[in-house]
């Protein structure tokens, strides 16, 4: 089974979160390969939509860090122009860093990855402080601390795969988040 890795990094911090997951995902199922590709900002500037490289794999882990609550512009472009045969029907596990405030991450991956026809399995979000960081000018260690979400979002993820079965309820479907989401924009459309 072929996982394709979407890596939206700049510092190194998201990169390394995706090499965790990806250790946690092979430890449990020794089967998996990965294809990983960086999504850059260098690459949005020198190259067109149309030099974007494309994985066609069986599932995806796909992240990026946070840019004040969503998406970095790079990496929705890039998600955005995606054919959507190479996601629809496939099995797709988002994780965000921070950067930013992680919490909007997940409803853009979302709205994303759903009007594609894609199945987002779960979302793995690494929040400073207390969890996996990586600061390139302190030191390269990754830190496991009161993040135990990703060993069963892995697991998770491969169940999916492996028999169809997933039943998460998309955030962006949910009343309670759609509302706070109208709420907080409307709230700082006010303050500004």
């Amino acid at each position: 089974m072929k996982i394709g890795v979407l890596i939206g990094s700049i510092t190194g911090n998201t990169e390394n979160f995706a090499h965790v997951i990806m250790d946690e995902l092979k430890q449990q199922d020794p089967t998996l390969t990965f294809e990983e590709y960086m999504i850059n900002l260098e690459m949005n500037k020198k190259n067109s939509q149309a030099d974007y490289k494309y994985p066609n794999c069986d599932a995806y882990l796909i992240g990026a860090y946070a840019d004040f609550w969503t998406l970095p512009i790079f990496v929705r472009q890039y998600l955005e122009s995606m054919p959507s045969e190479n996601v629809k029907n496939k099995h797709i596990l988002t994780f965000s860093t921070c950067g930013g405030n992680t919490g909007h991450m997940e409803y853009t991956f979302e709205k994303i990855l759903l009007s594609f026809g894609a199945k987002i399995v779960a979302n793995i979000q690494s929040k400073y402080p207390g969890s996996y960081m990586y600061l390139p000018t302190y030191s390269k260690k990754i830190k496991k601390q009161n993040v135990t979400d990703i060993p069963i979002k892995c697991a998770k993820f491969i169940n999916a795969i492996k028999t169809g079965e997933n039943d998460l309820i998309p955030k962006s479907q949910g009343l309670t988040y759609g509302l706070m989401n109208k709420l907080q924009w409307w709230a700082l459309e006010m303050l500004f």
